[in-house]
C-alpha cells in the first residue's frame, strides 16, 4: 500500500513537471520561421507609447509595414496588446523604437 501511494505521487509531481516545461515551449524551441508561420499578424512597428493594465502591456503604435494581417483589420487601430508574462509568450517593445 506505501508503494502504491508513493508512485502516485511520484505520478503527480512528473504531471506537474510537464506542465511547467509546457508552458515556456513557445520561446525556447520555436524558430523564427516557426512563429511567424503561427502567427496571425507580423507588422513593422513604430512604438509611440506603452502602458501596463492588469496582465497586458498597451502599446500605441505607429504602423510602419504590415507584412500579415489573417483577420484584416489591424490597420484601424493604433493599439494594440500583449501578455505582459512569459508563459504566454508575450513581447516586449520599447518607446520610439523601430521593431
Amino acid at each position: 500500500m506505501k508503494i502504491l501511494f508513493i508512485f502516485c505521487f511520484l505520478l503527480l509531481i512528473i504531471a506537474q513537471l510537464i506542465n511547467v516545461i509546457n508552458s515556456c515551449l513557445c520561446n525556447t524551441l520555436m524558430t523564427q520561421e516557426d512563429k511567424y508561420c503561427h502567427a496571425h499578424w507580423v507588422a513593422h512597428l513604430l512604438i509611440l507609447g506603452s502602458e501596463t493594465r492588469d496582465k497586458q502591456q498597451l502599446y500605441n503604435v505607429k504602423y510602419l509595414k504590415v507584412y500579415r494581417d489573417m483577420k484584416g483589420i489591424l490597420n484601424e487601430t493604433d493599439l494594440v496588446y500583449f501578455y505582459a508574462q512569459f508563459p504566454a509568450c508575450g513581447i516586449y517593445l520599447k518607446k520610439k523604437l523601430n521593431i
